[in-house]
């Protein structure tokens, strides 16, 4: 397998392009495709598992959508983090191994929940302040996790470090959102149309081959968007951000 040198497109300092996010994004989620979206697709597993197939009685549907609500929240930072130092590795020019990924990812996990948990309850309050402070918070915070995994941060050190990358870039990053956000949505609506007629364990099987699809390249799209954002704001390579790693 060929692995890119992220060092031949590194921006100037100061820009921020969103086509060429996307472009890395795409580029390093293809070249690991199968694991990348093998780990958020697993990741994800036991909610889905969870919600299809324990039948929850009408007196405990509450009690039932809380528990898979919460085994979402405690896994997705974890699998989040494992993609980020996998994409790492590959925009390094290195082999990608998921014992290593995996290791880099559950070292964290602690700080990586506490960051989930801020993020969710700033996003959730600001979202019920007429919701546009909670889009804000959401942009602010995007790249909360990867400073967390590289630069090894507690939760509010953190958001703050994301809040310090983000700052001048906020609208791209908001449009950026918005439009992996519907390509998500249209591409999963037009699954759960091809599949309508199909039985339920093969609509079931495709929507978690699609989850982790989508959400394999989002998690790459986080990683790629904070690597570009250290390049513009402190002109540094992927080597210097990653040596954390070795």
């Amino acid at each position: 397998m060929a692995y890119e040198d992220s060092r031949a497109d590194v921006f100037a300092p100061s820009e921020f392009r969103i086509g060429q996010v996307l472009s890395k994004s795409l580029a390093v989620f293809f070249q690991n495709i199968v694991l990348f979206s093998f780990i958020a697709a697993f990741i994800s597993l036991p909610a889905v598992v969870y919600s299809e197939f324990v039948q929850p009685s009408p007196q405990r549907q509450g009690i039932e959508a809380l528990i898979g609500f919460i085994l979402v929240f405690f896994l997705s930072p974890l699998g989040t983090a494992i993609i980020l130092h996998a994409a790492f590795q590959s925009m390094r020019g290195r082999p990608v191994r998921l014992a290593e990924s995996a290791s880099q990812g559950l070292a964290r996990f602690l700080s990586l929940l506490g960051v989930m948990i801020l993020q969710t309850l700033g996003v959730a309050l600001g979202a019920m302040l007429l919701l546009i402070p909670g889009l804000i918070l959401l942009v602010m915070w995007y790249v909360a996790v990867p400073s967390t995994v590289v630069e090894q941060t507690g939760p509010i050190q953190s958001l703050g470090r994301s809040r310090q990358l983000t700052k001048g870039f906020r609208w791209k990053l908001f449009g950026l959102l918005l439009v992996t956000m519907l390509i998500s949505g249209i591409g999963g609506g037009l699954i759960a149309f091809v599949t309508y007629y199909g039985s339920h364990p093969v609509q079931v099987v495709t929507q978690v081959i699609w989850g982790g699809v989508a959400g394999g390249f989002s998690s790459v799209l986080i990683a790629v968007t904070y690597y570009y954002l250290r390049v513009a704001k402190e002109g540094v390579d992927i080597d210097q951000i990653a040596t954390v790693f070795d």
